[in-house]
């Protein structure tokens, strides 16, 4: 499985060894752990590149995969693109592709497997993965538009959540509560990952208040709870005050979901990143930046890129 993917191997496949690939990479994350998982992770690259390339369609002119595209493709290159875009945030490294991020989506065919299974939206993947660029792009030492952000901070503003209504208005409910918390945390990564602004700022405390209650709105063991994890792992970044820290550990140590293969990131791992960031620069509520996580998350979950 781990042998180089041959050029005239057909696209399923092509697309059944990618499959197999991040099912070893998920194997990986939950019993060894972020650094094995995170290795397995790379060697999918690639053969998703390989099954990316029999749909020109996701092709941009500047030879990078298109996200919006990609999230209405194949299922193994929505998980890809997906998790290559959540890794990235959460370790704190870039992704390993560069993705073109501009939302073309086709109206008139949604999908929604993006929602179904992953509970976040195109619109906020591709937010999420602005910020990522352009924090690889600082460490390239390359340059960037501050037009950029003005984009990105509109289309979180302006979004909102999409829910198709059902006869059980309680999940109707919850899953409107995940979309929203999805998009707050972007609010969040977007002020301290691209502006470069503390814990302090008055949008990201904000946020975190946001996502705490929204929280509070998913049932405790609910299949949506699992769609919270990483938004309340950003929010835990930004947590000043006690009572919030506290609510949102609880969630990002949740153990309810052990196999729950659409995770990949074994997330109570990185109870220790935000133990070691609250009790380190964050001790007593002072405010953090995202780069301290980071360092925090570098010292207790060391990874090599």
């Amino acid at each position: 499985m781990l042998e180089s993917s041959r050029s005239t191997e057909p696209v399923e496949s092509t697309d059944g060894r990618l499959g197999g690939l991040h099912d070893l990479a998920y194997i990986g994350f939950i019993v060894s752990g972020t650094a094995v998982g995170y290795s397995l992770f790379q060697r999918c690259t690639p053969t998703f590149l390989q099954l990316a390339g029999f749909s020109p369609e996701l092709w941009c002119n500047n030879y990078t995969i298109s996200i919006s595209k990609a999230v209405q493709s194949r299922y193994e290159i929505i998980k890809f693109v997906v998790h290559d875009t959540i890794i990235a945030v959460v370790l704190g490294m870039p992704p390993q592709l560069h993705y073109n991020t501009t939302l073309k989506r086709d109206e008139e065919q949604p999908e929604r497997a993006l929602e179904l299974v992953y509970g976040i939206s195109p619109e906020i993947l591709c937010a999420l993965g602005k910020v990522n660029a352009w924090r690889a792009s600082r460490l390239m030492e390359e340059s960037h538009s501050r037009g950029d952000r003005s984009d990105i901070e509109q289309t979180l503003d302006d979004w909102s959540p999409f829910v198709e209504y059902t006869d059980e208005p309680a999940k109707d409910i919850a899953r409107f509560a995940v979309q929203e918390a999805w998009r707050q945390a972007a609010l969040v990564y977007f002020y301290m990952g691209m502006r470069e602004v503390n814990s302090s700022c008055a949008q990201v405390q904000t946020a975190v208040r946001q996502i705490v209650q929204l929280g509070d709105v998913v049932e405790p063991g609910s299949p949506l709870e699992r769609h919270l994890l990483i938004p309340c792992l950003i929010a835990g970044v930004a947590a000043r005050q006690e009572k919030h820290r506290a609510s949102l550990r609880s969630k990002v140590a949740s153990k309810s979901f052990p196999h729950e293969i659409a995770l990949v990131l074994r997330t109570s791992e990185f109870v220790v990143a935000l133990d070691h960031l609250w009790h380190g620069v964050g001790k007593g509520g002072n405010p953090v930046t995202w780069n301290d996580y980071v360092r925090s998350r570098c010292e207790t979950i060391p990874t090599t890129y």
